[in-house]
Formats: structure tokens, C-alpha cells, sequence
């Protein structure tokens, strides 16, 4: 590897002694954004809006890297509000060479209305080693240990629905974190990841996030997008309302969006 620097002239390194590449010199060269925007309509006999928000906030350089997303879903049909969901993630990660890496901090922010979250913590601190690392395919895995924080909108401690649980609750888990990414094409990237937080003090706790995105260059600063969200609680809480169906374990979302792209 041949560098040519200001300061001191031609510089060679051995090929083995690369462990990666990072552009730019100056601060501003490591910060990134992404803002995706999506929309659904329907009219007719059915009236339903629903729109998504992802902002993300990355930080790379030589030796770190932190990578900041908020997710928000609002949906009504007919009027009445059906989707309220916000998901904050966060990882700060500190590289040790070409293949492993500490994550002091990384965690999920999580609060969804029907699901009867009103707040859901999950910070968390581990390792993590990247499987395969080829041109156009990575795969990554990254566990550790971890608090869970939950305090739920509506509780009843005499429903028979919540006997063994508490509000707020408190529990020690284990992050299970794993990412593919395949360069399909110069302009097209395809994205999978998959989180469980094994909740081992309440196993029903345990809740997993599936992810998917497919990445579509349109130009040098938007992207099409079309991802998919699954989120799963073992063993959700009761509804607020007694008279309401039992909350589902599985949420799915669909999304068609632009991706803006800055720095």
C-alpha cells in the first residue's frame, strides 16, 4: 500500500497491515445523514394515511464508529389513529483491528401506543467480529449484556392478565445482534439485520427487531427505498382497555420511500 502525504512524502505499508479505509482528513469528512421519508394512501371505502420517518446520524473514522437512527410511524384509518410507533437505536463501536470490535454503548429507545409501551430501554455493551468481510458481502455478529427498562401506558396490578409482572419493570438480557449487506450491484445495496434481547429475568419480555432494506441509486444524493420492519414481544402486555382484543406479538411494516443523503 503506497500513501503519499503532505508532511512526510511517499509512505509503503505492507498489504496485511490494512484493516480499512476511511475518507477524508478533516472532522466533517467522518459525519453522515440520511433522512427517508415514506408515505401510504388509500381512498375510497377505506380513508387511510400512514407516513414514516427515518433520520440517521453516522460517525466513522479511523478507529470508531457511531451510528444514530430514529425511526416514527403515524397512521389513521377513517379518522381514528391506528399507528403510533417512535424506535431509537444507537451503537457506538471501537474498532480493535480488521476484524473484531468493542461496543461500549448500543441499545434501542422504544415507545409504541398500541402495544401499550409508553417506555422501553435497552442499553447495552459487548463485542462483535465481522464474519465475512468480502467485496461484495459482509456479515456481522455482535452480542453482550444489557438492562431493560420498561414502563408500560396502562397497567392494573389486580388483572389477572398481569399476575408475575410489575410497573415499571426492571431485567438483565442478552443481546443477540447480527448484519448481512451485499453490494448487488454499483447501484444497488441490500441490507438484513436481526436483534433478540433475550430477557433471561422474564423470558416473556424477550423482544426481537427484524429489518430489510433494499437500496436503489438514484442519484449521487437520493436513494429508493423499500424496507420492511418486523417487531415481535413475546409476551405482550394486556390492551389499556380490558374490552380491546389481546395485543399481537408480530408487527409488520412495509415502506416504499426517497432517501435524502448528506455528507
Amino acid at each position: 500500500i503506497i500513501v503519499q502525504t503532505d508532511d512526510e512524502g511517499t509512505k509503503t505499508f505492507p498489504r496485511s497491515e490494512l484493516e480499512n479505509i476511511v475518507e477524508g482528513e478533516r472532522e466533517r469528512d467522518w459525519w453522515s445523514m440520511n433522512l427517508r421519508f415514506g408515505l401510504t394512501l388509500n381512498r375510497g371505502n377505506t380513508e387511510q394515511i400512514t407516513y414514516d420517518v427515518l433520520f440517521n446520524v453516522r460517525r466513522e473514522d479511523r478507529l470508531t464508529l457511531l451510528d444514530l437512527n430514529y425511526n416514527t410511524s403515524f397512521g389513521r384509518t377513517n379518522g381514528q389513529q391506528n399507528v403510533n410507533r417512535h424506535l431509537g437505536e444507537f451503537m457506538f463501536q471501537v474498532f480493535l483491528g480488521s476484524r473484531w470490535w468493542v461496543t461500549p454503548a448500543f441499545g434501542q429507545l422504544f415507545n409504541d401506543r398500541f402495544q401499550n409501551i409508553r417506555f422501553r430501554a435497552t442499553p447495552a455493551a459487548g463485542a462483535g467480529v465481522h464474519i465475512i468481510d468480502a467485496p461484495n458481502v459482509a456479515w456481522d455478529f455482535q452480542t453482550g449484556l444489557g438492562y431493560q427498562f420498561l414502563n408500560y401506558i396502562e397497567f392494573d396490578p389486580a388483572d389477572p392478565a398481569n399476575a408475575g409482572r410489575s410497573d415499571p419493570q426492571s431485567d438483565v438480557f442478552i443481546p443477540l445482534y447480527t448484519e448481512w449487506d451485499f453490494d448487488i450491484t454499483g447501484d444497488v445495496d441490500l441490507t438484513l439485520s436481526w436483534l433478540t434481547n433475550l430477557v433471561v429475568t422474564t423470558i416473556g419480555n424477550t423482544n426481537h427487531t427484524g429489518k430489510a432494506d433494499l437500496a436503489v441509486e438514484l442519484t449521487s444524493v437520493l436513494d429508493l427505498n423499500v424496507a420492511f420492519l418486523f417487531l415481535r414481544t413475546e409476551e405482550p402486555a394486556p390492551p389499556p382497555d380490558p374490552a380491546d382484543p389481546p395485543i399481537e406479538k408480530n408487527d409488520y411494516q412495509l415502506i416504499v420511500g426517497i432517501t435524502l443523503e448528506l455528507g
